[in-house]
């Protein structure tokens, strides 16, 4: 691993780790400052594009302009749209995982696991599947009176397309993510 990996790495960790912190935080004491938060993580995704691999920059590319979105609408407080804490949520998987990179520990390769499957497949396909309702009604809120999609129509059509894309995302990466747990399980075995 370079270093420049590394490092990336290690500031991907420390950010994250900030962002899910604040969340708690915010949702408790202080929502109005929820949309401060979504525009620190578009400045992160929009520093962290350099070197990345195609398939990672239209992941942030998906993510930055989404969230652009959701900061744009005419909602005072974030923090009650399911929808935006579920997108949120799938990163603290990403914690666990440049730990494992980090440190080669296998404890936090399980929790990468755990938290991947727990947050970007059972909660967010839930969302998406089950409480479509919920989702759909979240989307609405977002793109009612949006100044970065003004036109409502177009609006949920793309923040629908962000919200699949991730969950087909989500999807294609827990096929790898289960593969290596099966091979390292039985290597252990």
């Amino acid at each position: 691993m370079s270093q420049d990996t590394r490092f990336r790495m290690i500031c991907n960790t420390v950010f994250y780790s900030s962002i899910i912190g604040l969340k708690f935080i915010m949702n408790r004491f202080r929502p109005t400052m929820y949309k401060s938060l979504g525009w620190s993580l578009v400045g992160y995704f929009l520093v962290d594009l350099r070197g990345l691999d195609l398939l990672y920059i239209v992941h942030h590319l998906f993510a930055m302009t989404s969230l652009m979105v959701v900061m744009g609408s005419g909602l005072e407080e974030v923090r009650d749209i399911k929808s935006v804490n579920a997108l949120i949520d799938t990163e603290i998987s990403t914690i666990f995982l440049n730990m494992y990179m980090l440190s080669k520990v296998d404890v936090f390769g399980y929790l990468f696991f755990v938290s991947f499957m727990y947050f970007r497949i059972i909660v967010f396909s839930r969302l998406m599947i089950l409480d479509y309702l919920t989702h759909h009604i979240d989307i609405y809120s977002v793109c009612k009176e949006n100044f970065v999609i003004s036109d409502m129509g177009n609006c949920m059509f793309f923040m629908k397309g962000v919200f699949y894309f991730f969950m087909g995302l989500n999807s294609y990466w827990s096929f790898f993510v289960v593969k290596k747990l099966v091979r390292k399980l039985k290597m252990l075995a």
